[in-house]
Order: C-alpha cells, then sequence, then structure tokens
C-alpha cells in the first residue's frame, strides 16, 4: 500500500477541485460563466435579498438572447406606448408577454394591474414601480405604481424562473439593448433604474 503524505493529498484533492471545476465551466454558456466570474470577483451579495448591489454589476456588454426576445421588445417599443393611456400600455404588455413566452416555450404569464389608473396617460404616471411582483403559483405578474418596462422584463424574468439577481441582470440588458438612448439617460440607483429630474 502507499503511504500517501499530507502534501499529496491536498495536490491530489486541489486536483479533484480544479477538474471539477473544469467539468462544471465547460457545461455553462457565456451567460453563466460571466455571472460565476463576477461572483468571484465580488463575492456574493451581502445585501441580504438576492439582489445585486448597483446596476454596474449587472452590465454585460456581451449578453445574448434567445433568437425573438429583442425582436418582440423593439417591437413593443416601436408602439410608442409611452405617448398612450395606461390601458394601451397595459394591452400591448400582454401581448410581448405572449410573445417573449412563445419564444421561451413557456406558458404565458397574466398581467395584471393594482393601484394604476388605466384610464390616465402614461407620460403622467410618475409612481413607483419597485413593488411590482411575480406570483409564481398563479404565474401572474402583478404591476403596480406605473407601466415601467424595466420593471415588466426584471418580472417576466421572474416567469422563466431567474432568481433577483439574474433577474435584474437579465431586464437591465435587455432593455439597455433595446432602448438604448432612454437608458444613457437614466439615473442608476442601487440595482436599479430611475428616471431623473
Amino acid at each position: 500500500m502507499e503511504n500517501v503524505t499530507t502534501e499529496n493529498a491536498v495536490v491530489q484533492a486541489e486536483g479533484s477541485v480544479i477538474d471539477l471545476a473544469r467539468r462544471i465551466l465547460v457545461e455553462l454558456d457565456n451567460n453563466q460563466r460571466a455571472d460565476l466570474v463576477m461572483l468571484l470577483i465580488n463575492g456574493f451579495p451581502n445585501n441580504g435579498d438576492g439582489y445585486p448591489a448597483t446596476v454596474a454589476e449587472c452590465i454585460r456588454p456581451d449578453i445574448k438572447f434567445k433568437l425573438g426576445v429583442i425582436a418582440a421588445v423593439k417591437k413593443f417599443k416601436d408602439r410608442k406606448t409611452f405617448k398612450t393611456s395606461n390601458k394601451t400600455r397595459l394591452k400591448y404588455m400582454q401581448i410581448m408577454a405572449k410573445e417573449l413566452s412563445e419564444v421561451y416555450e413557456v406558458e404565458a404569464p397574466t398581467v395584471t394591474v393594482e393601484g394604476i389608473d388605466l384610464d390616465k396617460k402614461v407620460k403622467d404616471t410618475e409612481e413607483d414601480s419597485g413593488s411590482s411582483s411575480y406570483n409564481r403559483e398563479d404565474k401572474t405578474i402583478t404591476m403596480r405604481g406605473k407601466l415601467s418596462i424595466v420593471t415588466f422584463l426584471h418580472e417576466f424574468a421572474h416567469h422563466l424562473g431567474k432568481n433577483e439577481r439574474l433577474a435584474a441582470i437579465w431586464s437591465i440588458n435587455l432593455f439597455r439593448k433595446t432602448y438604448p438612448h432612454q437608458f444613457r439617460k437614466l439615473a442608476a440607483v442601487g440595482h436599479t433604474l430611475r428616471r431623473v429630474g
């Protein structure tokens, strides 16, 4: 029987950890690798709720989206719903939810509102959308405060099974790619984007 020294055991353990890490990395796509690298560099979020601490943590210049995702969001953007009533904007968000669900081959969520005056113009609705939510049990996105596209995308990401951190990354980058001009005009407040002034 071979005599195993502590030094040999450490080298064997390190080798097996490295082999395991290589096997895991091979199975990840580029976005997942980028998330893993960010976690290794920055550590896990310490704010206790799983959200990234800043918008900067979320930015992935090379992020790829499934074919059809950007087209669905651009179609919504081209409808210029910011010039319409909340009722019209909600209708087109519901259509976008169906289109995104088709791309991801999942059942479409119900998109509802709570505390939003549907007869009011979108541009006249200044409330905060931060209390919007996704209910996994009944697959419902409830928009509160205002019909924010970034918030809608964040809640839709939960519908796809993403946690808070990954939902923030997915929604912020999708918004950045489809609304680049508006993205530059918004202020980063923690992990959220806010209109200034």
